[in-house]
Formats: structure tokens, C-alpha cells, sequence
């Protein structure tokens, strides 16, 4: 079965990069350019995993993670930051979150990360 990915980005080219990324590797995507949208998306689309920018037009990742944990049909749905964001690791501690991606990344770290997350679940 194909594992279905959200992308959270406001930026429409880093979007795009990462869909076709993804697509060599067989996983389906979504997307969302804001934190609201993603919330929504997360709940209608149910994916497998979540990636996620820190900085968003109307609410921060932070705030987006503790938004869908709110929610117990989506609690359990992983997330990863991808984030260009200074001081990233210590803006998300203590939030539940399944790691960290840097911008800017290789490909070979968004994938292997992405697959090591979604074999899980």
C-alpha cells in the first residue's frame, strides 16, 4: 500500500521539490502552504506522515504539532520538522515530534528519514 505523505510548507517550490522526491520513491503526497490548512488536510487525509515547516504564514510548527496531538484521531500521526529555522531542537523540546530535517537537506536524508519513519506505521 502506498504511504501517503503531508507537506507543510509555505514556499511552493520547496513543496514542489519534495513531491517529486517523494514520487521516485512511490509515496503519494498532499499538500498545504499554512498551519491552518495542514491541520485540516492532517484530518481528511490521514496520512502516514507529516512534514512540516516551523515558519508559516499563520501559526508556527510548534503550534501545529500541539493543535493535531490535541486530537486523538490524529495524535498518533507522525510528524517531522523541516525547518531552516536557527534553533530548531531547542524551539521543539517537549513536543512530540519524530525528528528534524535542516534546510537546507540532501535528498538521500529526506528519504532515508521518511522511510525509516513510515516503516513503522
Amino acid at each position: 500500500m502506498t504511504k501517503k505523505i503531508l507537506i507543510v510548507d509555505d514556499d511552493r517550490d520547496i513543496v514542489s521539490a519534495i513531491e517529486t522526491i517523494l514520487a521516485f520513491e512511490n509515496y503519494s503526497t498532499v499538500s498545504a502552504f499554512t498551519g491552518e490548512d495542514s491541520i485540516e488536510k492532517a484530518k481528511n487525509e490521514r496520512p502516514s506522515l507529516i512534514l512540516l515547516d516551523y515558519m508559516l504564514p499563520d501559526m508556527t510548527g510548534k503550534q501545529v504539532v500541539e493543535e493535531i496531538r490535541k486530537d486523538e484521531e490524529m495524535r498518533e500521526i507522525p510528524i517531522i520538522l523541516v525547518s531552516a529555522t536557527h534553533g530548531l531542537r531547542q524551539l521543539c523540546q517537549g513536543i512530540a515530534i519524530q525528528g528534524i530535517i535542516e534546510k537546507p537537506f540532501d535528498i538521500d536524508t529526506l528519504t532515508s528519514t521518511v522511510a525509516k519513519v513510515t516503516a513503522t506505521n
